[in-house]
């Protein structure tokens, strides 16, 4: 039991974020080379999603509808209640953030579901794994979409930060248009890119170092760090505890409310209460401009490594009551 919940709490994404972070804080590239960095940073994140679109088989999504209700249900888990949670955390006194820091809550609070995590602790807890499996997929499927229009509608009208009207063209170019791409050409070659799966998941893994190394020496070269204190990061702690434990026990009191089985709720549970940070970094180094996008990736980044903690001893303590 403790060699898996390790591995679900040190997986090999959250140590290359943690390298990326540290090395754009202490070794950010020179201000002149920043727009070049950034502009391979975009490339990056089009190919991510073009491997996305080749990974993901609609066709099986479609074969796996049949349990529509729970895949709704998790939707709705993840597009609607987490962010009206997210909304719901500025009125908390003890948590009353800069905007760019709430900003990066509620962004936290509109990205799809992970999709590994979210199989993992399904199968480990004995829950409805080929449901995780489809749903877990569709999140990420529809939050191509489904996240940008959340920002836009939530974060852009009155907000402080703002998302410029080429926001929208990026989103376009550098997500969708790769998505797509991926989707037509994937009956020719899924099984070439199946059998270099290895060596694509790390090219991936790089790209997304990079988005990270990026997003942070940026908001270094603009002394942007230096406004960061110990009280928010301790805030964020708190905020990313407090929502997990909110959308753990809200995901499980609506599945049980909703007569689903303990299995599907374990599904219900796992997967609506994850956070892809694979896909969210990427997303909003489309959506944000300037330096704040290495405060608003902050929350989404220590809640990463929040729910890997609480979801693992939880799937843990499923398995142990199981036994």
């Amino acid at each position: 039991m403790a060699k898996s919940w390790l591995r679900g709490v040190f997986d090999p994404l959250t140590v290359a974020v943690t390298i990326a972070l540290i090395a754009g804080l202490l070794l950010p590239a020179p201000s002149s080379w920043l727009p070049t960095v950034n502009v391979i940073a975009k490339v990056a994140i089009g190919f991510l999603f073009f491997l996305n679109g080749i990974r993901i088989s609609t066709s099986d999504i479609l074969a796996g509808l049949n349990h529509w209700r729970m895949h709704t249900t998790i939707l709705a888990i993840t597009f609607v209640v987490f962010p009206i949670i997210g909304w719901a955390m500025q009125f908390l006194p003890s948590l009353m953030l800069r905007p760019e820091l709430h900003a990066g809550v509620m962004f936290m609070c509109m990205v799809p579901s992970t999709v590994q995590a979210s199989i993992a602790f399904t199968s480990t807890a004995g829950g409805n794994v080929p449901g995780a499996i489809i749903s877990a997929t569709l999140s990420n499927l529809a939050g191509v979409v489904a996240t940008p229009l959340l920002a836009y509608a939530l974060l852009s009208p009155g907000g402080s930060v703002t998302m410029s009207p080429a926001t929208a063209r990026d989103v376009a170019l550098t997500l969708v248009l790769p998505f797509v791409l991926g989707q037509v050409v994937r009956p020719r070659i899924k099984d070439w890119v199946a059998s270099r799966e290895r060596v694509l998941r790390n090219v991936g893994r790089e790209s997304i170092m990079l988005v990270v190394y990026a997003a942070f020496a940026t908001a270094q070269d603009q002394h942007f760090w230096r406004r960061l204190d110990g009280l928010e990061i301790f805030q964020m702690l708190a905020m990313s505890v407090t929502v997990l434990v909110l959308i753990l026990a809200l995901s499980r009191w609506i599945a049980l409310s909703l007569g689903f089985d303990r299995a599907d709720a374990i599904a219900i549970q796992f997967c609506g209460s994850k956070k892809a940070l694979a896909t969210g970094l990427p997303m909003a180094s489309i959506l944000f401009s300037g330096n704040v996008i290495g405060l608003i990736i902050v929350p989404l980044l220590i809640f990463h490594q929040i729910q890997l903690i609480g979801c693992a001893w939880l799937a843990n303590l499923y398995a142990s009551r199981r036994a």
